[in-house]
């Protein structure tokens, strides 16, 4: 699930009107060294799938591991 979200989660920019895949951009930075940090906005979880962002709350220890590996 939580690999779904980053690369499916998308949203519409305001000014341009173009699709952001905010998540997976990121990712990308970070596989070419120009972005150390992965921030997740869990409110942008909990838009995408609501089981999962409780999942999160409930376990962070287990989920921060997930994407740390």
């Amino acid at each position: 699930q939580l690999k779904t979200f980053f690369e499916e989660f998308v949203t519409v920019d305001d000014k341009s009107g173009n699709k952001c895949f905010r998540y997976r951009e990121q990712l990308t930075k970070i596989a070419h060294r120009e972005q150390i940090a992965l921030t997740v906005n869990l409110d942008d979880v909990r838009d995408f799938d609501d089981e999962l962002a409780e999942a999160i709350v409930q376990n962070s220890k287990r989920y921060v591991n997930l994407i740390t590996e």
